[in-house]
């Protein structure tokens, strides 16, 4: 998913090129990336569609920069499409089966926590002493804070939202295909699939990474 979000970044960064040496920097760096997400999926059949990848180096000539910028555009996607629709499902469902083991993890403590306060209640109501209320008050708490965890988790599956990160790539990728397209005309498909990696890479980041209550 890092190297996904960077592709992105990458595609971002063609698009606002002023100069010819950081257009080749950045088209080395698409080439290099699309090679890392499949290498990095361990699945030698993504590696073999990644393998064109070396060509969107060649493709620069430089002599109307805005020429290059969607010669590269066009290339790129076209070499990373098949690595995306392939590592994209792949994602998407080892992500979903992080999201709801955390997820019936935090329900199990929810449910503990829940019991607890509802001990310290009738601890409090039978002994009426200030550390039994405090238990309660620190349970209660610990009850709010995991109730909205859960929420939280319900509301934004992550498996959906990484999926359509391939269907926004080959959006893109059938947009740049087209023999009349310019920049401008690709720059809303561009935007959305950039901005959407972006989103889905943080969320990813918190999925691995997640604040224990």
């Amino acid at each position: 998913m890092a190297d996904l979000t960077k592709y992105a970044a990458l595609l971002s960064a063609v698009v606002a090129d002023k100069t010819c040496a950081s257009l080749q920097s950045d088209a080395t760096s698409i080439a290099s990336s699309i090679s890392n997400m499949a290498k990095k999926a361990q699945q030698p059949t993504l590696e073999k569609a990644a393998s064109p990848s070396a060509s969107i180096v060649s493709t620069l000539g430089c002599l109307v920069i805005a020429n290059e910028q969607l010669a590269i555009l066009r290339e790129a996607t076209k070499d990373a499409n098949p690595v995306i629709q392939k590592l994209v499902p792949l994602i998407a469902r080892n992500d979903q089966d992080m999201y709801l083991t955390i997820l019936e993890d935090n329900i199990s403590q929810l449910d503990d926590a829940t019991i607890a306060y509802n001990t310290a209640v009738r601890a409090y109501q039978k002994s009426k002493s200030a550390s039994d209320l405090a238990k309660s008050a620190s349970d209660l708490a610990k009850v709010v804070s995991l109730t909205h965890v859960v929420n939280s988790a319900q509301v934004s599956q992550p498996g959906p939202l990484i999926s359509k990160l391939a269907t926004l790539h080959q959006t893109l990728t059938d947009a740049l295909a087209a023999p009349t397209i310019n920049l401008k005309m690709v720059e809303n498909d561009a935007q959305g699939f950039v901005a959407d990696a972006k989103v889905v890479g943080s969320a990813v980041k918190i999925l691995a990474n997640p604040q224990q209550p």
